[in-house]
C-alpha cells in the first residue's frame, strides 16, 4: 500500500510538472519572442507517453530509495546515474549518431525511449501506434525497477 500510494503521488507531481513544461512552452514563449510549442493532435498518446515516462522516472528514484543507506547517498547516485543515463540514451549526443557497441547500450536507458517517443509525436506528427513501438520498451524498464525495488523490500523485511 505505501509503495503504490507513493508511485500515486509522485505521478501525479510528475504530470503537474510536465502540464507547466508544456504550458511554458505553449504560453510564455511566444512572450519570449520565441516560436510557440506546436503540441501533437495526438493528445492521448501525449498523455500516455507522459504517464509511462513519470512511472518510470518515479520507480527509478523509489528503487533507488530502497537501496541506499542514507539520504546523501541517495542524491548522489540519483544525480550521477541520470547524467550517465542521460549521455547514453541521447539526450547529450542524438542516439542516431552512436554506432558500434554503444548503439546496444543506448537501448538499456529508459530516457532514449521516453525521448524518441517525443520525438515520434511532436516532430514527426505520430499517432498513439507509432509511440507504442517507445512505451512497450519502456513500461517494460519500468516493471524491471517495479520487481527489483520490491525484491529489495522483501530483503529488508519491510514488506
Amino acid at each position: 500500500v505505501a509503495l503504490l500510494s507513493k508511485q500515486i503521488t509522485y505521478r501525479a507531481v510528475t504530470m503537474i510538472q510536465a502540464l507547466v513544461i508544456f504550458a511554458i512552452g505553449v504560453w510564455l514563449f511566444p512572450f519570449m519572442n520565441l516560436p510557440a510549442l506546436n503540441s501533437p493532435h495526438a493528445t492521448g498518446a501525449l498523455i500516455l507517453v507522459t504517464l509511462c515516462t513519470g512511472w518510470c522516472a518515479v520507480s527509478y528514484a523509489i528503487c533507488i530509495g530502497v537501496f541506499a543507506k542514507t539520504q546523501e547517498q541517495a542524491n548522489g547516485f540519483g544525480a550521477v546515474s541520470i547524467v550517465i543515463l542521460a549521455a547514453i540514451g541521447g539526450l547529450m549526443v542524438p542516439s542516431y549518431v552512436v554506432s558500434g557497441p554503444m548503439k546496444t547500450l543506448v537501448n538499456f536507458s529508459p530516457l532514449h525511449w521516453c525521448i524518441e517517443a517525443y520525438y515520434d509525436l511532436f516532430l514527426e506528427g505520430g499517432k498513439l501506434g507509432d509511440a507504442l513501438a517507445n512505451i512497450i520498451p519502456l513500461i517494460a524498464i519500468t516493471l524491471l525497477l517495479q520487481l527489483v525495488t520490491v525484491i529489495g523490500l522483501k530483503r529488508k523485511n519491510l514488506i
